[in-house]
């Protein structure tokens, strides 16, 4: 069996953004960027990079 196959290793991950690809997550309410390593908390993830649409 592959790491990649078991569901409890890639959950609560979405892996690493690629080079050239920004990432940000922002409280749902407020807007404000959340502190980096907090878990647990609504939000909602920006992407900003040269392939995204």
């Amino acid at each position: 069996m592959r790491c990649a196959d078991r569901y409890d290793l890639r959950k609560g991950s979405v892996g690493f953004p690629l080079a050239g690809v920004e990432i940000k997550i922002t409280e749902s309410g407020s807007g404000e960027t959340m502190p980096k390593g907090e878990i647990g908390q609504m939000g909602s993830v920006a992407v900003r990079g040269e392939m995204t649409l």
